[in-house]
C-alpha cells in the first residue's frame, strides 16, 4: 500500500494494513529488492493484465503471479523461479498452471482453495475440538499428481500447496521452538511437544522450513523503505505518491545491491557523492552564433499621436498591437493618500478614484518600449515627463 488520502477512484481503503488508505499494488520481491510489481485499480483489479489463463477462470487475482513472473528474465526449466505466496493467491488449479509453465510454487492454503477435503473436514474437527497431536503430518498429491497437498498441525491444523517440496519422515529439519503460552490457541495439545521444558529442539517438515524462512520478502521491502519515507506530506496530488513510492523502491534496490550494511550511512553518502559530482562536471554550453534579431513588425494599425512641436517629442511614437500591460501612467501611486478622520463618518462610497484604478492597454510607445493609454491623455504625460528628464 502507498498512503494517500486525497482524492483519486484508484485509492482504496482496507483497515486490517498497516497503510490502511492509499493505492495498492501487487509486487514480486526476493530479500526485501522489489523485482517488479503491478498497480491496483479500484473495481478492475491489476493494471496490465491483458489475457486471463482459461484454467483460471477470470480470476485476475490469481493471475497476477503468472503475469509477474513473466516479466522476469528467463531461466532454464531446470532451473526455474521458486515463489512463496500468501494465501489470497493459492489454489490447486493456480499451481497445476505455475508448474506447466515452468515455475515452482509453494503456499499455505485457504480451504476453499480446492485442496483435499479431507483434510479441510480435518482442520474444521481441530479447530473445535484441538484432537489432533502437534506435530502431526497428512500429506496426499491432487488427482493429476503435480501438486503435493499437505496438513500439518502446529498450534493450529495448517493446509499447504507446493510443486517444489516431497513430504516424507525423512524431509525434515530440527528447530529449536518455545513452547506457546497457557492463553494461545490449541494450547493443550502444542504444549504437550515439550513436556516441562521451556524451549525445546523439534522436528518440523522441511517446506515448512522454508516457507517461514523465505515468505515475507515484500513485507522487508515495505521495512526497508519505510525507514525514510521521505519525511514530506504526500498533499500534492496522487502522482506524488506513486512518484515517492518509485523514489524510495529504487533507494532501497540501489542499497541491497550496495557494500552497505546501514541504510542511513548509504543515503547519506550517495547525498555527499550526488552533490560532489554536480560540482566537478564542467557545463558545457553549446557555441551558438549570434542570429540578428528580426525586424519588428507589428500586426495591427499604428496609430500616432498629435503632433508636438518639441523636437525631441517627435521621435516618441504611439502604437498598437502590443502585449497588454498595465499603463505605467495610469499605475503611478496617486499625489496624495485619502486619509479618514479619527473615529470619523465611514463613506459607504467603495468605488475607487481614477488614481487608484489599475488600466490595461494594448498602446505604448514603440522608443521606450512602455505601455500606455491611448484616450486618458497618457502618452502625452510620457513624453513631457521623458523629455524633462
Amino acid at each position: 500500500m502507498v498512503r494517500f488520502t486525497g482524492r483519486s477512484h484508484d485509492i482504496i481503503t482496507i483497515p486490517s494494513k498497516p497503510i490502511p488508505t492509499g493505492y495498492k499494488g501487487w509486487a514480486v520481491a526476493q530479500k526485501g529488492f522489489i523485482l517488479s510489481w503491478l498497480w491496483h485499480s479500484k473495481g478492475s483489479g491489476p493494471v496490465g493484465i491483458k489475457k486471463i489463463p482459461k484454467v483460471l477462470r477470470k480470476n485476475k487475482t490469481a493471475a497476477t503471479v503468472p503475469h509477474l513472473l513473466d516479466l522476469l528474465p528467463k531461466r532454464p526449466r531446470d532451473s526455474p523461479y521458486i515463489v512463496w505466496l500468501d494465501n489470497l493467491f493459492s489454489s490447486t488449479k493456480l499451481f497445476e498452471y505455475l508448474r506447466d509453465q515452468g515455475y515452482g510454487a509453494t503456499s499455505t492454503a485457504r480451504i476453499n482453495s480446492g485442496i483435499c477435503a479431507d483434510f479441510v473436514a480435518k482442520k474444521q474437527v481441530d479447530q473445535k475440538k484441538d484432537n489432533i497431536l502437534w506435530g502431526t503430518l497428512f500429506s496426499e498429491p491432487t488427482l493429476s499428481n503435480q501438486v503435493a497437498q499437505s496438513a500439518w498441525k502446529d498450534n493450529a491444523l495448517v493446509l499447504f500447496l507446493s510443486t517444489t517440496h516431497e513430504t516424507g519422515p525423512d524431509q525434515v529439519v530440527i528447530q529449536h521452538r518455545k513452547r506457546p503460552a497457557t492463553t494461545s490457541t490449541s494450547a493443550k495439545t502444542a504444549r504437550k511437544a515439550f513436556g516441562s521444558e521451556p524451549e525445546k529442539d523439534l522436528p518440523i517438515p522441511k517446506f515448512v522450513d522454508d516457507y517461514n524462512h523465505y515468505m515475507g520478502y515484500v513485507d522487508q521491502a515495505d521495512q526497508l523503505r519505510a525507514t525514510n519515507p521521505g519525511l514530506r506530506p504526500i498533499q500534492k496530488g496522487g502522482w506524488h505518491a506513486l512518484w515517492n513510492f518509485i523514489f524510495n523502491v529504487t533507494l532501497v534496490n540501489s542499497f541491497l545491491l550496495s557494500k552497505y550494511k546501514e541504510s542511513r550511512r548509504f543515503r547519506v553518502d550517495l547525498q555527499k557523492a550526488l552533490l560532489e559530482r554536480s560540482v566537478q562536471m564542467p557545463v558545457k554550453r553549446p557555441q551558438i552564433a549570434p542570429v540578428p534579431a528580426p525586424p519588428l513588425v507589428l500586426a495591427k494599425r499604428l496609430y500616432t499621436a498629435k503632433t508636438i512641436p518639441d523636437q525631441e517629442q517627435q521621435h516618441h511614437e504611439l502604437v498598437s498591437g502590443l502585449p497588454q500591460r498595465y499603463c505605467s501612467i495610469c499605475t503611478d501611486p496617486p499625489s496624495r493618500k485619502r486619509k479618514r478622520e479619527v473615529l470619523g463618518e465611514i463613506s459607504s462610497n467603495s468605488k475607487s478614484t481614477d488614481a487608484q484604478k489599475r488600466r490595461k492597454t494594448r498602446f505604448g510607445c514603440i522608443k521606450c518600449g512602455i505601455a500606455t493609454c491611448k484616450d486618458n491623455g497618457c502618452f502625452e504625460k510620457h513624453c513631457n515627463t521623458t523629455n524633462l528628464s
